[in-house]
């Protein structure tokens, strides 16, 4: 695994993927990709992630995403959001609120979108919903 990234350890395994050959959100097959990367935080496998935007909506997705036979391994027991509310104190989650909130009011603002217009599906514990 010569080729993952300085800094990422490298033992962890490739995990299976399953395709994506249109859009979710309006079953669009144009578009292009505009972020890859890796797991950083929990380094529980060693696939590179494409994110891939709709060229007819807009909508940003991984391409191929983690097969759902994968996601034991992708959000093992120690994920941090299935405890983050019964093992941070109140005053840590304000200040990740808090941060989470400037975050997306600078991405918003350099999309050109208001701050009110975000939606976050499939991220962590979905609390932004």
């Amino acid at each position: 695994m010569s080729d993952l990234p300085p800094g990422y350890r490298g033992d962890s395994p490739s995990i299976p993927v399953a395709p994506v050959t249109a859009c979710v959100i309006c079953g669009g097959t144009q578009g292009a990709g505009i972020a890859r990367g890796y797991d950083y935080e929990m380094q529980t496998c060693a696939n590179e992630w494409r994110v891939w935007q709709c060229g007819g909506c807009g909508a940003a997705s991984l391409r191929p995403r983690p097969d759902i036979a994968a996601l034991p391994a992708i959000y093992p027991a120690n994920y941090y959001s299935y405890a983050m509310s019964e093992t941070l104190s109140p005053l840590v989650l304000w200040g990740k609120g808090l941060l989470d909130r400037l975050k997306f009011r600078g991405i918003l603002r350099a999309l050109g979108r208001p701050a009110a217009s975000y939606m976050d599906i499939g991220c962590g514990d979905g609390h932004y919903l």
